[in-house]
């Protein structure tokens, strides 16, 4: 079992990632602004927010296989560096194209960083207080986007480059995280731990990608959403994802008692119940007061689901594959942060923002369904 300074570093190390693209989803009205002059600024400008999820889906799987041919440490530590600096460039570049190249290296980042941290739990953890550091990651994590979409926020009523300071936070973790334990590589003893189950990781990486697709319409539509309300404040924008994102981490530390009596497959169902209820109200929602309640029940059961993934699989994942098996799970995780405003797009031409949730919604009760039936 690590020590607590350990189980903290983790901890910290995790809340940096999952939010890391909606950071700065309070400045985008701002920034299309800013980039007026720019063509098809308005697609742009929301890629700024989801174009480090390309890039992690794209390397997460590559950095899985170097972490367990070289080991968790190093690929961490450049992790970490990359993110500090590829994060914070927006506060200097001049054009939208430049700042969309330091939001790829911003995903590049995230994709060692988040791979290596999850990767190291797993080693780290014995069954049983795994899945209880799960919980507790995935709650740590939701507290970590609060304070970061909230800071992100109030930095934006300062100027849309505001929220790209926040990610200099990474910078005093770097030495911690040097001294961590170095559980992979080739020479690693062995772990307990079982083959890497194949059928189970396509199933879970479906449901995360698709899972993904619903919760980062709260990031990247909300603030438009609260533009048609005649709500244009970026701290009010900040504050109602971040409602959203505390009801989920409130809700994961409930996913160690709910696991036991539940298992992993009703975990999901009500995780995605919880889900479809939430963009129901949300899509229907005629005030700030119901829409944020609609967001606050979705953050629920997004929350209890989130924590679902990583345990279910590496409790399934012999160690040498663990980072491969991870490297999947995140690369799922951050296709459907880079697919939610594409696949929105055309529901929102057809039917508007308000319909846009409510066919998430349908899409939440469909996994739901499937892990009800699924056997």
């Amino acid at each position: 079992m690590p020590s607590p300074a350990t189980r903290l570093l983790l901890l910290l190390l995790s809340s940096l990632t999952v939010m890391a693209g909606a950071t700065i989803a309070p400045s985008l009205p701002a920034m299309a602004e800013h980039f007026a002059a720019t063509p098809a600024v308005d697609l742009l400008s929301r890629l700024v927010l989801t174009l480090p999820a390309l890039l992690i889906a794209v390397a997460a799987w590559p950095s899985g296989w170097v972490i367990d041919r070289l080991g968790r440490r190093m690929p961490l530590l450049a992790g970490v560096l990359l993110y500090a600096l590829a994060g914070a460039s927006g506060l200097v570049l001049e054009s939208l194209a430049a700042i969309l190249v330091g939001r790829a290296l911003l995903g590049l980042a995230v994709a060692m960083l988040l791979t290596a941290t999850t990767t190291l739990i797993g080693d780290l953890m014995p069954p049983g207080a795994r899945e209880r550091f799960l919980g507790f990651t995935a709650s740590f994590m939701g507290f970590g986007g609060v304070v970061f979409l909230t800071a992100g926020g109030l930095l934006a009523e300062l100027g849309w480059r505001g929220p790209f300071a926040v990610y200099l936070l990474a910078l005093p973790l770097l030495a911690w995280a040097a001294r961590l334990p170095e559980t992979g590589g080739r020479d690693a003893p062995p772990l307990p731990g079982g083959p890497f189950p194949a059928a189970l990781a396509a199933l879970l990486y479906l449901t995360a990608t698709l899972h993904m697709v619903i919760f980062y319409l709260i990031p990247v539509q909300i603030p438009f959403v609260l533009r048609q309300m005649q709500h244009p404040s970026p701290s009010l924008a900040g504050l109602v994802i971040a409602a959203s994102t505390l009801a989920g981490a409130a809700a994961s530390l409930l996913y160690p008692l709910l696991l036991p009596r539940l298992g992993h497959r009703r975990v999901f169902s009500l995780g995605f119940s919880v889900m479809a209820l939430g963009g129901f109200v949300t899509g229907l929602a005629l005030s700030t007061g119901t829409l944020v309640l609609g967001l606050v029940i979705a953050g629920l059961g997004g929350g209890i689901a989130m924590p679902n993934y990583g345990a279910w699989l590496l409790a399934r994942t012999a160690p040498a594959a663990r980072g491969r098996a991870m490297g999947g799970l995140v690369a799922a995780i951050f296709m459907g942060q880079f697919l939610s405003p594409l696949l929105a797009q055309p529901v929102i031409l057809a039917a508007g923002l308000p319909m846009l949730f409510v066919t998430a919604g349908i899409l939440a009760l469909a996994l739901a369904a499937l892990y009800t039936l699924e056997r």
